[in-house]
């Protein structure tokens, strides 16, 4: 493999382990530190706060400096609000205020270096000599393989070793994941060039606009921009609450990581193999493969018909979001002007991030007013009008309608109306 594709993918790997480390171990260590439940549902809550924030002018700093430089030091902050909570926990003790205060600075670390690295791939892509289709999909195999390793390294090394040595192991893996990016070529997503100098707050709201404007401009990015707002939906309420609830009314609470792992797998095998061949085939036919899968598997998921049937739709969902991802990205990435990827891209994160936690709540309300079954087929045949809906829209009619020079590209460019 490439080095610069080496580094990358190591950046990000460990980038998203760490995450998914302290996204387990901190609510864990809030229990041990607190013994409430609602002061963890508070830490949680307010950690989400910062997205909106760290989306909007995280976006903006991505794309005004190198992302590169944005990444590094996303991972070093991160790992920096990770450190200071045994330090704190040592010189006055953590409380309630401690941990909701580190929590929202680790928030605001994570976004815009998530988003630094998002808009560096098609720069690494190309650098390495590697094509668009296959990084992405190794990226998206990449994230997927975390969802399995994070939550069940935390949840063992949280039984082993006491939470202090563990939350100093997640501030290393962050430490290390700004290494990796500090070892790549510095023209690896380095500062678009032309850009004039943001002076005041009026010009920050400017270029906050165009960032929007580019997303309205672009009917592929306003479509993509929906579609993955709305998976997340999807999966955010069954993961979420739709899942918990089933095996809770069952009596086996543990066979739900089962049906996460089940996921995970499904998202790897597909994510693998549009990497290995996505390049080489239409990616209308592999959308609209991924749209089918996608769909079929959200239906048999819907069912709740039995533990084998809800772990068969897991993997048939997992595989058709897989491919579904790795297409989606490489068409985002053709069709973003290069100088606003980062505005772009914290704009889908942070629709997708908050859209998550609102699907969930609201979910959980027709449950109660409601029953488990009813919510779970109405999250089927949503998700199955929705499919159809978007297979008939005019950007996955014309997938195979490449972007042959985004950096030059404006937003307001015809051929993409």
């Amino acid at each position: 493999m490439n080095r610069i594709l080496f580094l990358y993918l190591t950046a990000e790997a460990l980038s998203l382990l760490g995450n998914s480390l302290i996204a387990i171990a901190l609510p864990l260590l809030v229990l041990e530190r607190l013994g409430s439940v609602s002061a963890a549902g508070t830490v949680s809550l307010v950690a989400a706060l910062p997205i909106v924030a760290g989306g909007l002018v995280g976006g903006l700093i991505v794309d005004r400096v190198s992302r590169r430089t944005s990444a590094i030091v996303g991972d070093v902050l991160s790992a920096l609000a990770v450190a200071a909570l045994p330090l704190v926990d040592l010189l006055w003790g953590l409380d309630l205020g401690w941990f909701s205060l580190l929590g929202v600075l680790g928030a605001l670390a994570d976004i815009p270096g998530m988003t630094a690295r998002e808009a560096m791939v098609s720069e690494v892509a190309r650098l390495s000599g590697t094509g668009l289709e296959r990084v992405m999909g190794l990226r998206e195999g990449i994230g997927a393989s975390m969802i399995i390793i994070g939550p069940g390294a935390a949840g063992l090394a949280m039984s082993v070793a006491p939470p202090v040595a563990v939350l100093w192991g997640i501030a290393v893996i962050s430490l290390v994941s700004a290494i990796c990016g500090a070892l790549l070529p510095r023209e690896v997503g380095a500062r678009p060039a032309g850009l004039r100098r943001v002076d005041g707050l009026r010009d920050v709201f400017g270029e906050l606009r165009a960032g929007f404007a580019v997303i309205g401009g672009s009917r592929r990015l306003v479509t993509v921009t929906l579609f993955i707002t709305a998976c997340a939906v999807v999966l955010a309420s069954f993961q979420g609450i739709v899942m918990p609830v089933y095996f809770t009314q069952a009596g086996t609470p543990g066979l739900l990581g089962t049906v996460l792992v089940a996921i995970a797998v499904g998202m790897i095998a597909g994510a693998g193999l549009y990497a290995a061949t996505g390049g080489d085939t239409r990616r209308r036919l592999w959308a609209m493969g991924a749209l089918v899968l996608l769909a079929v598997g959200v239906l048999i998921l819907a069912t709740l018909a039995s533990y084998p049937v809800v772990l068969l739709g897991s993997v048939v969902t997992g595989a058709g979001m897989g491919v579904l991802n790795s297409v989606l990205g490489v068409i985002t990435q053709e069709a973003i002007p290069e100088h606003a990827r980062g505005r772009v891209f914290s704009v889908q994160n942070m629709s997708s991030s908050l859209a998550g936690p609102v699907a969930v709540f609201v979910t959980g309300m027709i449950i109660d007013l409601f029953t488990l079954t009813t919510a779970s087929l109405t999250l089927g045949l949503l998700w199955v009008t929705a499919t159809a809906l978007i297979a008939t829209t005019a950007t996955f009619r014309k997938l195979d309608e490449g972007i042959s020079a985004p950096q030059e590209r404006t937003a307001g460019h015809a051929d993409d109306r």
